[in-house]
């Protein structure tokens, strides 16, 4: 999360929001959205419904949610997933906004 926070101004000159979801308690992100600075939420999922009808749930410490990042349109459909197994392994904030920026070249060349 602290890559995205690091490259947060430029989700955001792009107008894209982060948004990231979590298994533990509101509490328990609430003290890691301050330990990290983070100026995006993170939701709670204490129930794990949410990643288990995304298919993140990892069956590992009681169950976790797997590394995901899904970049959502503004019209509220996923355009593109990036899905790893292993914990430790996240997309780079770079491939992110590569691909952030390819989609509103393809929408304003639709859009002329």
């Amino acid at each position: 999360m602290q890559v995205l926070q690091n490259n947060y101004r430029e989700f955001k000159k792009l107008g894209t929001e982060i948004v990231a979801i979590s298994v533990d308690s509101p509490a328990e992100n609430a003290k890691v959205r301050g330990k990290l600075g983070l100026e995006f939420e993170i939701l709670s999922d204490s129930s794990k419904q949410t990643i288990k009808d995304y298919k993140l749930f990892h069956d590992i410490k009681g169950g976790i949610a797997r590394p995901a990042e899904y970049l959502i349109g503004a019209n509220g459909k996923i355009v593109q997933v990036w899905i790893t197994e292993n914990f430790r392994v996240r997309t780079r904030a770079e491939t992110l906004l590569q691909q952030i920026k390819s989609l509103q070249l393809a929408k304003e060349g639709k859009d002329k």
